[in-house]
Parts: structure tokens; C-alpha cells; sequence
């Protein structure tokens, strides 16, 4: 009886391809939702057994610990048991995997951390590869919207998207800020054509433009050199034009003093020697008193100038006489 079960198993296992295989698992995870601080991200982890079937061994098959910047808040299967330890931040999944079948577990979470910050998050899946009822190898899982394999799936948190704050957040296309936008929608999330008309209500910015959502001015309108251009009237006279031009103020130069011509002065006519009269002598006599001396004439006038010389041309006489 025993060696005939025992044929007939051989003759099933060769009817049948032999042995039993080993499992062969993957994971892939991605990470969707709103990755402002406060908003909810969802993760989804596909389980893949691209061989024989893995047996729900001991242990976990699957397991996240969700890293800093988001707090777990659930977690659900599409088949097996998945278990959220929320205090931990702390995902596993137990259960069987039939080959070349996968399943599919969902993970909900919070983003608590502050804008800027890298978020990377890895699950590791367990795999019997022998066969024999036990995990023996763990497998990282990869973010399939990357081409590095076996890589962790990131996000950056950001701001929180308000639209008309004039900055393009996450799900907006646009964002006009406070004023609008001609070429933004009302709520960011259309945008004109580029290269579209546009006016934001000023003929000073010339043809504009619209571009990347935002209205762009042209060359700017040409105004005169004491204009001024209003956004609804173009080019009108500026305060320049009204004003005369500053002159600065001139020192004042003192006159100069007219000098009076200097009257020509007739030269001086010659006058002839006159003779002294015999009473020249008398006279000098009376008015001077003369020395020799040293072979020249001295006088000591008391009298008027004329007198003087008579009295000096007389010396000069007696020296020419005297031997």
C-alpha cells in the first residue's frame, strides 16, 4: 500500500512539472494626495509573486514604518490582514500570495512635518524562496515612476496652494495673486494660450502678451521728454512742462570806477638866462649868505626860491672869475 502512494505521487509530480517552486515577490509603492502640511497622502504598495505560491509563514510578509513627516492614521488589503499600529507609524500585512498574483495595500497618512522637508518612505517584503514555510530573504520595494531600481518613493512637502496668493501650488496651473490675472482663471486652474492677447488695464506696457499664465508687458509706450504716461490716457504733459527752467543766479559784479584821462602835460619851454641887474648884489647880499669852500657853492636860503638862484648863479659867476 505504501509503495503504491508512493508511485502514484511520483507519476503526479512528474504529470504535473515536478516539485513544487518558490515564491518570487516585488513591491512597488507610490505615494499620491495633498503634500501640504496637513494634507492627506495615500500610499499603495503592490505585492507581486511572479512565481510559485507564498504561504503565509510565520512572520510578516509585508512591512512600512512610515518616516518622519507623516503620521499614519490606516491601512487596508485587498486580500489577507493588514495591520495599522498608529502610535508606532508602523504598517504590516500577513497573508498568501497564489502565484502570479499580486495584492494591493493601502496605506493613509497624514503630512505633520514643515514645508521643505524631504519625505522618503521604503516598505520590505518577506519571501520563502525555497519553499520549505520560511522567510529567508527581504526585498525592498521601488518607486515605479523612477528608473533607479529598488529606490524609495519621495515627496517634498509644501506650502499650503491658495489660489490668488500669486504663487503656482500644487494642483494649480496659474495663480494671478490678489489682482488677477488676464491671462490666469479665476480659480488657477486654466491658463490662456501663450503668445494670447492680453491688456492689464495700462497702454503704458505697450502689446502684452500672455505667457506662462501671466500677462507680459510689450515695449513700453514712448512719451516726449517732458511727458508722462497715464495708464488710461497714454502719454500726457508731465509737471516738467509747467515749470520754467531753473536759471541760476548770476554774481553780481561790482562797476568799475571810471578813471578821469590824465591831461597831456606841454613840455616845458626853455628860459634864457637873465642877467642880474646891478642890484643883484644888494639883494643877495641881503637874502643869503655865500662860502667857499672845497671849490664849491653852498647857500643858505632865507629868502623865496628866485632869490636862491640868483644867489647860485652868482657864486658860479665869481668862481668862473676868480683866478
Amino acid at each position: 500500500m505504501g509503495r503504491r502512494s508512493s508511485g502514484v505521487a511520483l507519476l503526479l509530480l512528474v504529470a504535473f512539472g515536478g516539485a513544487a517552486r518558490a515564491a518570487d515577490l516585488t513591491a512597488s509603492l507610490t505615494v499620491t494626495g495633498d503634500f501640504t502640511v496637513g494634507g492627506t497622502v495615500t500610499y499603495t504598495a503592490v505585492v507581486s509573486n511572479s512565481e510559485g505560491t507564498q504561504a503565509d509563514n510565520p512572520g510578516d510578509e509585508l512591512t512600512d514604518t512610515l518616516p518622519p513627516g507623516v503620521h499614519l492614521v490606516s491601512a487596508t488589503a485587498t486580500s489577507g490582514v493588514a495591520i495599522a499600529n498608529v502610535a508606532s507609524n508602523l504598517v504590516v500585512w500577513d497573508g498568501t500570495i497564489p502565484a502570479q498574483a499580486s495584492v494591493t495595500i493601502t496605506i493613509t497618512a497624514v503630512v505633520d512635518g514643515t514645508a521643505g522637508q524631504t519625505v522618503a518612505n521604503q516598505a520590505r517584503v518577506s519571501v520563502d524562496t525555497d519553499g520549505n514555510g520560511t522567510n529567508d530573504t527581504d526585498r525592498l520595494s521601488d518607486d515605479p515612476d523612477t528608473a533607479t531600481p529598488n529606490d524609495a518613493t519621495v515627496f517634498v512637502i509644501v506650502l499650503p496652494t491658495v489660489c490668488g496668493d500669486g504663487v503656482v501650488g500644487l494642483g494649480e496651473v496659474c495663480d494671478g495673486g490678489p489682482l488677477g490675472d488676464p491671462c490666469c482663471a479665476a480659480d488657477c486652474k486654466t491658463a490662456e494660450e501663450d503668445g494670447s492677447a492680453c491688456a492689464n488695464a495700462s497702454v503704458c506696457d505697450g502689446d502684452e502678451r500672455c505667457e506662462a499664465g501671466h500677462c507680459q508687458t510689450g515695449t513700453p509706450l514712448a512719451c516726449g521728454p517732458c511727458e508722462q504716461c497715464d495708464a488710461t490716457l497714454g502719454c500726457v504733459a508731465g509737471p516738467a512742462c509747467d515749470e520754467p527752467e531753473a536759471v541760476e543766479a548770476v554774481e553780481t559784479v561790482e562797476p568799475v570806477e571810471t578813471v578821469e584821462p590824465v591831461e597831456t602835460v606841454e613840455p616845458v619851454e626853455t628860459v634864457e638866462t637873465v642877467e642880474p641887474s646891478p642890484d643883484a648884489s644888494e639883494a643877495e647880499a641881503e637874502t643869503e649868505t655865500v662860502s667857499r669852500g672845497s671849490g664849491g657853492c653852498s647857500a643858505g636860503l632865507t629868502s623865496t626860491a628866485p632869490l636862491a638862484a640868483l644867489a647860485l648863479i652868482a657864486c658860479w659867476r665869481r668862481r668862473r672869475a676868480a683866478p
